[in-house]
Order: structure tokens, then C-alpha cells, then sequence
């Protein structure tokens, strides 16, 4: 499993306590291939990223990716439409920056962990994102 892939699976698994932001038990192969699906929404202003992360979540059996954008504002009216388990978002994007987004879906979208994928290792941009509502942030040479 990719490190991404297994994040998105720690942000959506019960075993994973976003306050302390510890896994705290590791599930088997054979749970983890029993678990339900997990369905993810992919914002990025750049199509290559995009394409190359539905690419590496589409190989794992539990991850289904199911809209896409480039847009802040399109994210916020995706996840409200799709409802996904995940939302993949980078902090940089045209009409709402990804701190923004991540605001709103964890006022109007409960059920969507937003995982931050950014190039900005800033603890500023950390910190925002957690308190925003962020599930995890990570950075994009990881």
C-alpha cells in the first residue's frame, strides 16, 4: 500500500484518534481487505497530479476515486453532490485556496476527511489546515 493510499485509510478508519494524530492499531491485510470501500475526491490545480494520484489510489481494492477538479469553488459543490469518504486537496488552487475548502466541507460535510497534499512545509499551513478541520497534511516530497 503507498504511503498516501495508507493515510487515506488511516483518515477514514476508526483506529485512527485525529486528536492525538496516532494510529493506534495497524489493521491486518486480511481486515483491510474486508473493509468497506472508501470513496475519494481529488482536487489539485495541476491535471498531471491528479492523474498520477487516481492512478496510485486505483491499484489498492478498497479506494475508489470518484470526481476530480482543479477548482477550490468546484471541490466545495463536488463533495457536496458525491459525499466522499475522502477528499485529497491541495492548499494552492484557483477560486478557494485549500484552507477555505477544508473549512467549509468540515461545516457543511461531516462525513469527508480532507487530506491535505501540499508543497508547503510551513507549520503555519499545518496548523491552519488541522484546525480548519483537516485529517492529515502531507507534503508532496514525502
Amino acid at each position: 500500500m503507498t504511503s498516501l493510499a495508507r493515510i487515506i485509510v488511516m483518515a477514514e478508519s476508526p483506529l485512527y484518534n485525529q486528536q492525538e494524530a496516532v494510529m493506534i492499531a495497524k489493521p491486518t491485510r486480511a481486515e483491510a481487505m474486508e473493509a468497506k470501500e472508501i470513496t475519494v475526491v481529488l482536487a489539485d490545480d495541476h491535471k498531471v497530479v491528479r492523474q498520477g494520484l487516481r492512478a496510485v489510489l486505483e491499484v489498492e481494492p478498497n479506494l475508489r476515486v470518484i470526481g476530480e477538479t482543479g477548482n477550490g469553488v468546484e471541490v466545495v459543490r463536488l463533495v457536496e453532490r458525491l459525499g466522499p469518504d475522502v477528499l485529497v486537496l491541495d492548499l494552492v488552487m484557483p477560486g478557494l485556496n485549500g484552507l477555505e475548502v477544508t473549512r467549509q466541507i468540515g461545516k457543511h460535510s461531516k462525513k469527508t476527511h480532507v487530506v491535505i497534499l501540499s508543497m508547503h512545509k510551513d507549520e503555519a499551513y499545518v496548523i491552519q489546515a488541522l484546525k480548519n478541520g483537516a485529517s492529515a497534511y502531507v507534503i508532496k516530497d514525502s
